[in-house]
């Protein structure tokens, strides 16, 4: 019973740190944008990667949460509602890059002139 009790602690850190490790790849880290984003090209960037016209932003704020929510599209003339759900992008930066990772299916998507900072 004592080896027992002396190796779960152990077990349980390596158990913990594992995880943690595995938690982002490579040297990517949660990040959000810096104070002069400009939304605008952040926007035009994501649209054009999901090959949309425009997107919408959900609530939050990315240059304080690290992470970025789309709207779906309204739903149309003929639909009374829709069954889409926001897609929510985790923001991350690998060494100078800022990356937005979608969490349901890890679609990424690198922007071009937009500085992230570490969260």
């Amino acid at each position: 019973m004592r080896t027992f009790l002396k190796a779960f602690p152990c077990a349980a850190l390596a158990m913990t740190m594992a995880s943690a490790c595995a938690s982002l790849g490579g040297g990517e880290r949660y990040a959000v944008f810096a104070e002069d984003t400009d939304m605008d090209s952040v926007k035009a960037q994501l649209a054009s990667a999901l090959g949309r016209a425009s997107v919408t932003l959900g609530e939050g704020d990315p240059r304080d949460v690290p992470q970025l929510v789309v709207l779906p599209p309204p739903p149309g003339p003929m639909e009374s509602r829709s069954t889409v759900v926001p897609m929510v992008f985790d923001i991350k930066r690998d060494g100078d890059a800022c990356i937005l990772s979608r969490r349901d299916d890890g679609m990424t998507v690198s922007l071009e002139g937009v500085t992230c900072k570490p969260a």
